[in-house]
């Protein structure tokens, strides 16, 4: 199974048999799967290979250029990351590095290299942007070396991404759910859509991301549209949610139907080592409803630290 190359803020990787139950009695070549907040890819990448077509989209576009980049060369990108790693890991370095992928500079093969080099070696080995999109993690001291199975991650990810017929696509959530409510899918048994946007947990709009673009208007606008699209395809449409355990999360995705608690025990960015007891849940749908009176007012959605 291929692992994600990159650690990601609320990564899904140990909620995978629980994520995946969601859809286990479906023929998944038969099925279509979208997954607009593609972050660090855990689900995707061992999922998406097995339905008949799938969507792979985040608004992060540089996550997504090293998505393809790795997909088409994986030896290729290797060789750049490697390169990086002889020349040395000084702060100053690793800084000028920095500012060299945040300028935009370099073919997509240098920037998907710096962009696994870049978070390997920031503060806790995470990835997070600002709200104009920038890389702003600060280093994370002179580790030595990658970790062993890093070359795996990238060849068994690239592999991954060829194996089935899989679109990757810099889009913001919103846009690939209008579109996909107007999209004939008369050939399709089912469309699954796993929705995994930030954490926002409460009504003054914090959140357990790290992107200051994602907040409980954002939330209550994707809950709209969902609905809908709910209302439009029925029992054919198979809605998945990760959110946390709170009342925000209920208010915006109890009209799914099903809630199913996860509990994990979970890395958190504050300090090196440091955990949470993370109380989660994921939404179902189970059966057609009825559209807010709201209606879907369409706000564009930065996705940098989607998970």
């Amino acid at each position: 199974m291929a692992l994600p190359f990159i650690k990601w803020p609320g990564g899904k990787r140990r909620q995978l048999a629980d994520i995946s139950a969601g859809f286990a009695d479906l023929d998944l070549s038969r099925c279509l799967y979208v997954e607009p907040f593609l972050g660090g890819g855990a689900v995707a990448l061992a999922f998406a290979p097995r339905f008949r077509r799938a969507l792979l989209s985040d608004y992060n576009a540089d996550l997504i250029g090293a998505y393809s980049a790795i997909r088409d060369d994986p030896q290729g990108v290797w060789d750049a990351l490697m390169t990086l790693v002889q020349e040395g890991n000084t702060e100053a370095l690793w800084l000028s590095r920095k500012e060299l992928f945040n300028s935009g500079s370099g073919s997509a093969l240098e920037r998907a290299a710096l962009l696994v080099f870049l978070s390997r070696y920031g503060f806790n080995g995470l990835w997070r942007t600002n709200q104009q999109g920038e890389f702003n993690v600060s280093w994370g001291g002179a580790l030595q070396g990658l970790p062993e199975d890093q070359r795996e991650m990238l060849f068994s990810a690239s592999e991954a991404l060829r194996q089935g017929d899989i679109r990757l696509e810099a889009s913001g959530v919103n846009e690939v759910l209008f579109r996909l409510e107007q999209t004939d899918l008369s050939g399709y048994d089912r469309v699954v859509v796993y929705l995994d946007p930030p954490y926002v947990t409460g009504a003054s709009g914090e959140f357990t991301g790290y992107s200051a673009a994602f907040g409980v208007n954002h939330l209550h606008v994707l809950s709209r549209i969902c609905q809908r699209l709910h209302t439009s395809l029925g029992e054919r449409l198979r809605l998945l949610v990760s959110q946390p355990a709170c009342a925000l999360a209920d208010e915006a995705w109890g009209f799914l139907g099903k809630r199913t608690p996860i509990r994990e025990r979970r890395s958190i960015g504050a300090s090196v080592g440091a955990t949470s007891e993370a109380n989660e849940y994921l939404y179902q749908s189970t059966k057609s409803v009825p559209v807010r009176a709201e209606g879907g007012q369409r706000i564009r959605l930065r996705q940098g630290a989607a998970k």
